[in-house]
């Protein structure tokens, strides 16, 4: 027969390892292969699982991140800290941080990733900083204010037709597979554009 106080114990001692590497660190273990490959999975043809927006490049990285990278969803006190997209009875909701390149950018900065650093209207095709599964992040005009998301997926030739051969990346918003990472052929502000970038760990 157990007694009370022993079966206390080891009721406390199970929940303690029950709990043990639940922490903000171990919930952030990120898998770049994966989100890489959801994002070229799902590049150009929206994921029907999840809501679609006319500027989805955030909701389509954040997916990524997510569904393919394995990062939990975050539930903090600010947009900083704060990331969901969920499905209720009554429909969706979601954090700015989810949605907004500016939030997003916001997030992963206060979160778990490494700054690699920015470009100004790049236009070589392989930068030796990023890698597959890195998130980048485009300012139009570079006031500080990030527009637009992708992230980086593979290394070879942009397929359509640019001539460019380097680090490619998937993005919506325009929805693009394997374009070249700094859209130089594609961006009409290419001139003015700075590119951010972070890797999640």
């Amino acid at each position: 027969m157990i007694r009370k106080g022993k079966l206390l114990f080891v009721f406390c001692l199970l929940l303690a390892i029950g709990n043990f590497g639940l922490t903000s660190d171990a919930y952030a273990s990120y898998s770049a292969s994966g989100a890489a490959q959801y994002a070229e999975k799902y590049a150009t043809s929206p994921n029907s699982s999840w809501p679609y927006f006319s500027s989805d490049c955030t909701n389509f990285t954040s997916q990524a991140l997510y569904s393919g990278g394995g990062w939990p969803m975050r539930y903090g006190s600010t947009e900083d800290t704060k990331w969901y997209m969920e499905h209720h009875w009554y429909g969706w909701t979601w954090s700015n941080s989810w949605t907004v390149a500016s939030y997003f950018y916001n997030f992963l900065r206060a979160g778990s990733s490494n700054y690699l650093g920015s470009w100004k209207a790049p236009t070589n095709g392989s930068n030796s900083s990023i890698t597959r599964g890195d998130m980048l992040a485009y300012d139009w005009d570079s006031n500080g204010s990030k527009d637009h998301g992708g992230i980086v997926t593979a290394y070879g030739t942009d397929p359509s037709n640019t001539g460019y051969y380097g680090d490619l990346q998937c993005q919506h918003t325009t929805n693009r597979y394997r374009a070249i990472w700094h859209l130089w052929p594609y961006n009409p502000n290419r001139a003015t554009t700075t590119i951010y970038a972070r890797r999640p760990y």
